[in-house]
Parts: structure tokens; sequence; C-alpha cells
């Protein structure tokens, strides 16, 4: 009974529910207004910021129409200069143009294209050993996260990329522990590496930003590899692989499936998006 309470309440409701979430928005953020101890500027800003929040939970309508209503009463409540300003801001194009080269990566067949070339160049002599493959894989996959690093400037694209390869190659092992390090091992390499290169974090680039703003030099990619990558790039992986190695790798040696690689070459669309995402790297 309690199961079926739910569609039965639906089929009463004459309207979707999700609906709900409108007059909530307007009442929380007429209160905003009404209540909040702030200037006046700062109680406008939050108003809609907790009314957009209200359209997000509920999603009567698409986020990306929730996010242009709140720009639009941006440019109502203050200016068009302000609702706009945030698009001056590097780091927004770094995250919008990570999120399409993830997408395009994907439909590509790159991600496909990686999996195939780590199993391929996977040394004969090992692929019977557990261990020895788990540990080539983990050390090969975090080096090569952390070159996507380079690649896609958005950590939320390269695991978006990432995650169905590493789901894939963890597979190979028939025991739980050696896939979770293999999942988790590459992540945390692309995520917590990625410090090491000016544009593969989103934190990199605000510090820049804050430090050029504030009167201080502007640092170049150059300059930011070369002092930061030895440390937090290479050092931050290389403590990753061992620690994920140390606690996930297999417990016995037979503990594989079966499974046959593809012998395939690159397509061409993957051809071009390689070439694309090694173009986009130089500049």
């Amino acid at each position: 009974m309690i199961d079926g309470l739910p569609t039965r309440a639906l089929t009463t409701i004459p309207f979707d529910p999700s609906w709900l979430s409108l007059p909530a928005g307007v009442l929380a953020a007429g209160s905003v207004l009404e209540y909040a101890p702030f200037a006046p500027d700062t109680v406008r800003m939050l108003a809609i910021t907790v009314f957009c929040v209200a359209l997000w939970i509920g999603t009567p309508v698409r986020p990306w129409f929730t996010a242009l209503v709140g720009i639009g009463l941006m440019g109502v409540g203050f200016s068009t200069e302000l609702a706009l300003f945030g698009f001056r801001s590097p780091a927004t194009w770094l995250v919008v143009v990570g999120l399409l080269i993830g997408e395009a990566a994907s439909e590509s067949g790159l991600a496909e294209l990686v999996e195939r070339i780590t199993l391929r160049r996977m040394p004969e002599r090992i692929t019977t050993d557990a261990v020895a493959v788990y540990r080539y894989l983990l050390i090969v996959l975090s080096l090569g996260s952390l070159a996507l690093a380079v690649l896609v400037p958005s950590s939320l694209v390269r695991v978006l990329i990432l995650a169905p390869i590493l789901k894939s190659l963890g597979d190979l092992f028939t025991e739980r522990s050696a896939k979770i390090g293999l999942f988790l091992g590459p992540l945390f390499a692309t995520y917590y590496g990625g410090s090491g290169f000016l544009t593969a974090s989103l934190a990199n680039i605000i510090v820049s930003g804050l430090v050029e703003s504030g009167g201080g030099p502007a640092i170049s990619w150059a300059q930011w590899a070369l002092y930061m990558g030895p440390v937090m790039g290479i050092g931050r992986v290389a403590v990753i692989v061992a620690v994920t190695y140390l606690l996930y790798r297999p417990s016995s040696r037979d503990a594989m499936t079966d499974t046959d690689i593809e012998m395939t070459t690159a397509s061409p669309s993957e051809r071009r998006m390689l070439g694309f995402l090694s173009v986009g790297a130089v500049i």
C-alpha cells in the first residue's frame, strides 16, 4: 500500500508538483527582501539567488532556463553589465569549453581509443599476473590522467571522460578491491595532480587572476608548470599511486577474468579529436 501511495497521490493532483517550487521561490525571495538585515544591493542579489535555487531544486523548467531567468533578473535589478560580468572571467570559459571538449571527446570515441591503446601496450609477460597487471594499469592510467589535465582544462570533464574507461578496465579483475583502486587512483591523480598545471584547475585560474588583479605579476603557463608541476603534479600522482597500490592491489595473482583485446586502429574521428586537443594544449 505504501509503494502505491505516491502514484495515487500524483493522479489526484491536477498539475505537476514541481511547479510548487515557483511560489515557494517567490515567497522565499520576498521574505529575504523584507527581512534580511543587509545592504539593499546585497538583499536583492540574495533574493534572486534564493529564487533560482528554489527553481533548481524543484526543476519545473530546464536548469539552463532558470539560469537565464536569473541573469535577466540581475539585469533588471542591477544592470546588464553586472549581469554579464561573469562572462569576463577566464574561469567561466574554462569550465564551459571544458564541458564542450568532454562531450566531443566522448562522442568521437576518443575514450574507447585510450582504453584499447592501454590494453594493447601491456607487456605480454604480465597478462596472467593480476598484481602485475594492476600495477601496470594503475601507473599508466594515473600518468595518462595527469597528461589529460594538460589537454582538458576542467577536472569535472576529465572525471566524466575517465570514469567509463576505468570502470571497464576494472572488470578485468575479480576482486572488488582492485576494481575500486583502479577506479579511484587515476581519478584522484587527475584531480589533485591538476594543481601542477595552470589551466588544469579552476582554483589555479582564480588564484592567478586574483594575483594579477591585485597588482601582482601575470603568471604564465610555463612558469606555473615549472614551479608547481614537479611537486603538486608529479609528486602528488606518485603518492596517490603508491597509496592506491598498497591498499587496493589484488590479494591473489590469479584474480583476473579472461578478456580479448580488440586490435583496431584509431578511426578518423578519434585522430581528429586527439589533434584538436593537442593543438589546444599548445595554444
